[in-house]
């Protein structure tokens, strides 16, 4: 039998927030259940009340997710930042020309 290796994960449940004025989708990365190899992916769209971001947030604790990366764009950036943060998750903010120049996948305007 041959041993085969995976690349590392650095971060095992994690979300991808894409922030807009009116809108958040919301991309959740966890290990798959059928191959441990593979990601499962799931993306849903919240809105940016207070009461969306709390509904985010507990999608987020369902999926076992507690770190959640998004882009700073604008302002609209902080209130989800802060009420996820004041939920209890982790939250890091990354600057769009440094994700912008990341190896790997190209960089688009959507999830």
């Amino acid at each position: 039998m041959d041993e085969v290796e995976d690349e590392p994960l650095y971060v095992e449940r994690v979300c991808a927030l894409d922030v807009a004025k009116g809108r958040l989708d919301a991309c959740v990365r966890l290990p798959s259940d059928r191959n441990p190899r593979r990601r499962a992916q799931e993306v849903r769209t919240f809105g940016t009340t207070k009461k969306e971001i709390l509904a985010l947030a507990d999608w987020l604790r369902c999926c076992g997710v507690v770190r959640v990366v998004m882009e700073s764009t604008g302002d609209y950036w902080k209130a989800p930042f802060f009420r996820l943060e004041a939920e209890g998750l982790e939250c890091t903010l990354a600057d769009a020309r440094q994700v912008k120049h990341l190896p790997g996948r190209p960089k688009t305007g959507s999830l």
